[in-house]
């Protein structure tokens, strides 16, 4: 009797053990699967990326970009603020974005330019609204710092209702300027 119990144990451990090989040959397979998609995709994504670098600046970056006020450099603490993250969030994105690079003063403190604050606002929103990887907004990037360039030197377009009061304006600064420029002579000769 004490045979066929262990022959009967041993039938067990076996059913199990193709049980356990079978169940692992499907969980490879499954996992070969997945590789396999995440491979497909990860081939797909220049051209996604491609797609999304064609998006123009939205207006809520427009915005942001209208709000940076008109100052030579900003200290990190500044530029967190205007930016909406908190300045060790800049400091990490100045490691993985070469884009992003500010000057360091003197006495070694960040200083950002005001094109700084644009990059970094665009690294934010490609982060943050568009939920981006770090990766894909690096990709991202350098599309939309390319177009933000293209639409500055183009300049800013105005409707020609607007321009056609200013026939004359040209004109009239340059007669201003002359009336100034004769008054500063007359000064200088009273002077002298």
């Amino acid at each position: 009797m004490s045979l066929d119990v262990e022959t009967q144990q041993e039938e067990m451990q076996i059913e199990a053990a193709e049980v356990t090989e079978v169940t692992h040959s499907r969980e490879a397979e499954s996992d070969r699967l997945a590789v396999a998609e995440a491979h497909e995709e990860i081939e797909m994504l220049p051209a996604a990326y491609d797609v999304r670098a064609e998006m123009d600046i939205n207006d809520r970056l427009r915005a942001d970009f209208e709000k940076i006020p008109d100052t030579m450099a900003f200290k990190i603490g500044d530029a967190a603020d205007l930016v909406g993250v908190k300045t060790y969030v800049l400091r990490f994105w100045e490691s993985e974005f070469e884009a992003l690079r500010p000057k360091k003063s003197r006495n070694g403190q960040r200083v950002y330019s005001r094109r700084d604050l644009e990059t970094a606002m665009m690294i934010r929103k490609l982060l943050y609204d568009d939920k981006f990887s770090i990766e894909g907004a690096r990709a991202v990037l350098k599309s939309l710092r390319h177009k933000l360039r293209e639409e500055r030197e183009k300049g800013p377009t105005v409707p020609l209702r607007e321009l056609e009061g200013l026939e004359g304006a040209r004109e009239r600064a340059v007669s201003g300027l002359r009336q100034i420029l004769e008054v500063v002579r007359g000064f200088r000769a009273n002077v002298a």
